[in-house]
C-alpha cells in the first residue's frame, strides 16, 4: 500500500470514527435525558417506534446505497451519472412504499405491541421518510467516492438538532409528546440534508436519462443487499419487538439501556466497515481472493483487540453504568447489560464477513446467511423469553451469534482459508504495538 493510499484510509477513517463516534454520544445522551423524561411505558413506546424507523432506513440503505456505492465505485465518467439518477429514483420508489406500507401496518402493529400512542407515530413517519430521500441519496454519493467529510458534518448536525431539542425540554420542564419527538426528528434529518448536501455538490451531476440496464442492475443486485438489511434488522431488534407483544412495552424500556451501551461498542465496528467495503471492492479487483483472507482476518482482529478491555470493564462496572446512563428504577437492567456485552465481541466477526461477501460479489450468498441468523434468532427469543422473561430476549440473542460464529468461520476457513488462530496473533500484535508506543511516549517524557 503506497503512501497516499493509506492517508486516504486513514483521513477516511477519522472522518467516519468522528461520524459513528459523535452520532452515537449524541444519540446516547438524547437517550439518557428521554429514559429519565418519559416514563417507562412511553419510553418503551418511542423505543418500539424507532426500531420500526430504523428497520426503513436500513431496508433503503440495503436496497439503494449500497448498490449505489458498488456502481458507483467501479463506474466510468459516462456511467457515474447514469448509476447516480437510478439511485436517486430507486430512493423515491422506496419511499413511496415503505410510506405506504407503514401507514397500512400502524393499527395492528399497535395492536400487536399493546400500544395504541403507536398508530399516530407511524403516520407522522411520513416525514421522516421524505426528509431521508436527500439525506441518503447524498450520503451514498460521498461514500461512492470515499469522500467521508460531509457525511460526519451531516450526521453530527442531525444528531446535534435533536439533541439540543430534547435539552431544551429537559431545562424547561416539560415532557414532549411522542408525536412532537417525530417531529422533531424529520426537522432534525432535513437539517443533517442540507449540511451534507454543501459538501456532496462536487460530486452531483445532472439527472441523466432513464437507463433500463442500471435499473436492472441495482433491482439484481440490490433484492439480496434488501433481504439482508432485513434479515440484519430482525437479528437486531426482534428482541425488542417479541419483548412488547409477549410482555408490554415497560419490558422493553427495561431491556432498552442494555442494548443501548452495547450499541456503543459498536461505532469501531461501524466506522471501520464504512472505509472497508469501497476500499475492499478495490482491493478485490485488483488482487482477488487472497485480498478477502487478509483484510477479513485483519480488520475482525482489530476490533477485537479494541473491544475487549471495555467489554470487560463494562462487566465490572454493570451496576454504575446502569445507574448513570438510566438513573434509579432500572435495577432489572444490569444482569441484561452483562449478558449483551459478551455478544457485543461477537458482532464484528459477522459484520466484517457480510463486507467482505458484499465487496466479492456475493451479496446473494450474504442474503440467505443473515436469513439465517434472522430465524435462529427468531425462534430462540419466542422460547427464551417466555421462559426466562426480559433477560430471555439477551440470552438467545448470545446464543444466536456464538452459533453463527461457529458456522460462518468453518465457511470462511472452506472458501478464503482463513485461521482462527490468526485473529489471537494479529491481536497481541496490536497489544505489543500499542503498548510499545506508549512506553515509546513515557520514555521521552521522562528524558
Amino acid at each position: 500500500m503506497n503512501f497516499e493510499s493509506r492517508a486516504q484510509w486513514l483521513v477516511s477513517g477519522v472522518y467516519t470514527f468522528a461520524e459513528k463516534a459523535g452520532g452515537t454520544i449524541l444519540s446516547f445522551l438524547s437517550f439518557a435525558l428521554l429514559v429519565r423524561m418519559l416514563d417507562k411505558e412511553g419510553f418503551g413506546i418511542w423505543t418500539q417506534f424507532f426500531t420500526v424507523v430504523a428497520l426503513m432506513e436500513l431496508l433503503r440503505s440495503g436496497f439503494i446505497r449500497t448498490p449505489a456505492i458498488r456502481f458507483m465505485s467501479a463506474a466510468t465518467k459516462e456511467e457515474y451519472a447514469q448509476v447516480q439518477t437510478a439511485a436517486l429514483l430507486l430512493n423515491l420508489l422506496i419511499t413511496v412504499v415503505s410510506i405506504v406500507a407503514l401507514s397500512l401496518l400502524a393499527l395492528p402493529l399497535s395492536r400487536l405491541w399493546q400500544a395504541a400512542e403507536l398508530a399516530p407515530l407511524f403516520y407522522l413517519y411520513t416525514f421522516i421518510a421524505l426528509a431521508y430521500i436527500p439525506f441518503s441519496h447524498f450520503e451514498s454519493i460521498q461514500h461512492a467516492n470515499s469522500d467521508f467529510k460531509g457525511v460526519t458534518y451531516g450526521y453530527l448536525a442531525l444528531r446535534g438538532a435533536f439533541f439540543l431539542f430534547i435539552v431544551t425540554y429537559w431545562f424547561l420542564g416539560i415532557v414532549p409528546d411522542l408525536p412532537v419527538l417525530a417531529v422533531a426528528q424529520a426537522v432534525s434529518i432535513l437539517l443533517g440534508a442540507v449540511v451534507s448536501g454543501i459538501f456532496a455538490r462536487r460530486y452531483l451531476t445532472r439527472v441523466s436519462a432513464y437507463n433500463k440496464k442500471w435499473a436492472i442492475d441495482f433491482l439484481q443486485y440490490g433484492k439480496y443487499t434488501l433481504g439482508t438489511s432485513l434479515g440484519a434488522s430482525v437479528v437486531r431488534n426482534i428482541d425488542v419487538w417479541m419483548l412488547g407483544s409477549l410482555i408490554s412495552p415497560v419490558a422493553v424500556a427495561i431491556y432498552t439501556p442494555a442494548v443501548r451501551v452495547a450499541n456503543l461498542f459498536e461505532v469501531p465496528a461501524n466506522s471501520l466497515s464504512s472505509v472497508f467495503f469501497p476500499q475492499a471492492v478495490k482491493k478485490l479487483k485488483e488482487e482477488g481472493l487472497p485480498a478477502a483472507k487478509r483484510l477479513y482476518e485483519k480488520s475482525v482482529s482489530l476490533l477485537f483487540a479494541f473491544l475487549l478491555p471495555f467489554v470487560l470493564g463494562v462487566i465490572m462496572l454493570s451496576d454504575w453504568v446502569v445507574w448513570i446512563i438510566a438513573g434509579d428504577g432500572y435495577a432489572e437492567t444490569v444482569p441484561i447489560l452483562q449478558v449483551t456485552m459478551f455478544y457485543g465481541l461477537l458482532i464484528p466477526f459477522n459484520r466484517q464477513l457480510g463486507i467482505i461477501l458484499d465487496a466479492m460479489g456475493k451479496a446473494k450468498l450474504n442474503f440467505f446467511f443473515v436469513l439465517r441468523n434472522a430465524l435462529i434468532n427468531t425462534v430462540l427469543n419466542y422460547f427464551f423469553i417466555q421462559e426466562f422473561g426480559t433477560i430471555g430476549a439477551a440470552y438467545a440473542t448470545l446464543l444466536t451469534f456464538c452459533l453463527v460464529l461457529l458456522i460462518n468461520q468453518v465457511y470462511l476457513h472452506r472458501r478464503l482459508g482463513v485461521e482462527a488462530s490468526n485473529y489471537f496473533v494479529y491481536a497481541l500484535g496490536y497489544y505489543k504495538s500499542g503498548f510499545g508506543f506508549v512506553r515509546g511516549k513515557l520514555n521521552k517524557m521522562r528524558g
